[in-house]
């Protein structure tokens, strides 16, 4: 957990405190966010306390994780919430951040770590992530990738704190957290694999009966488990809603990207149809637009892949996928909803540990 966090508050010159002598307790400042046009000050506040003798301060310091207190560096990084969990995943490129904040070195891939920020508890928990280096990755020169963690679900954006430093700071001990989440899925359990251990059921995807919708094994693309649809009389729709728990939420005016993988077999009505539901703040419906329909009766594993541009005014995005057939059937898997656009770093913050003011104490007469 992190204990170094920015607050804004005058440069202190020269305090002279008139305190008792046994002890005083202060702040040390440092830290400096430069930005592109003028450095702007940002004091980081660790507490300590101090031992007072004439005219004298020694200062001994709480408590903190080491490592936190030789990062020099850490860029800001919002993300959209969802109503669900999900695997996150940002544009992390280091090299662009660090030239526009005219930062020279050459980056520490061992050095990343993710805080989350703004928490009311003032806490600053680690997140767990997974870095993914660009192919033509060089720490000096193109210093890119993507970043995977989790966010968990939540009502309104979030803001994460990417720490890195230079490898001329001194090399940072590598940190593992297990094998990187499936890239680029801001949908939860997308690949239908996360069963609950109790009922056997899709975690994050609650299918009524009603819907026609099932989970079945043995018929998947990648893995043991894929969705089929079926209808259950004719003139009605089986339909998937995407997400199964809720609704994505949007930027207006941004593109998002819907794909996933189907098979058809033996069916006789409508086979597959993938229409798009704007929905406005308040959740209330407000347009849709058809972006797919299958024609042919049989067909093996396709996939398929459609853009669309939230309109004004759109808060929330629903998906079906849907089927008019009632012999056959057809068979979803591996679902996938990103953002074109994915969140990058700003804002970045120079940690400088050693500006500490000046202190003189003066003892009771």
């Amino acid at each position: 957990m992190l204990n170094l966090w920015p607050i804004r508050v005058p440069r202190p010159s020269v305090f002279s405190l008139n305190l008792p002598r046994e002890m005083v307790s202060s702040m040390r400042y440092g830290g400096m966010r430069r930005g592109p046009m003028a450095p702007t000050l940002v004091w980081t506040a660790t507490f300590a306390c101090f031992v007072a003798s004439a005219g004298y301060v020694q200062p001994q310091e709480t408590s903190v994780d080491e490592w936190n207190r030789n990062w020099r560096y850490y860029a800001s990084v919002r993300i959209r919430c969802q109503s669900y969990d999900f695997d996150a995943e940002i544009d992390a490129d280091f090299t662009r951040i660090l030239k526009e904040y005219r930062v020279p070195g050459t980056f520490d891939r061992r050095s990343i770590r993710i805080c989350e920020a703004g928490l009311s508890d003032g806490s600053a928990p680690e997140v767990p992530f997974a870095f993914s280096p660009n192919p033509d990755f060089d720490p000096t020169f193109n210093a890119r990738g993507k970043l995977q963690f989790r966010v968990t679900r939540g009502v309104s954006d979030r803001t994460f704190h990417v720490y890195f430093d230079l490898l001329e700071n001194g090399e940072k001990p590598l940190v593992s957290y297990g094998a990187p989440q499936a890239s680029g899925n801001w949908l939860s359990n997308g690949s239908f694999e996360d069963l609950d251990a109790k009922t056997s059921s899709l975690v994050d995807w609650p299918f009524e009966r009603r819907n026609a919708v099932k989970a079945v094994t043995g018929a998947a693309r990648t893995g043991t488990v894929s969705v089929q649809l079926l209808s259950p009389k004719s003139g009605q729709a089986a339909s998937l809603g995407i997400p199964g728990n809720g609704a994505f939420r949007v930027v207006s005016g941004e593109k998002y990207r819907l794909s996933f993988w189907s098979r058809g077999e033996d069916t006789n009505d409508r086979p597959l149809l993938v229409t798009a539901y704007w929905y406005d703040l308040s959740r209330k419906y407000s347009g849709h637009e058809l972006m797919a329909e299958e024609g042919r009766s049989h067909w093996d594993w396709s996939v398929f892949s459609g853009n669309l541009v939230a309109p004004p005014e759109a808060e929330w995005l629903r998906f079906y996928i849907a089927t008019y057939t009632t012999s056959g059937g057809v068979w979803i898997d591996d679902v996938c909803l990103t953002p074109e656009k994915l969140p990058r770093l700003s804002d970045l913050t120079i940690i400088e540990h050693n500006l500490a003011p000046v202190i003189v104490v003066e003892p009771n007469e």
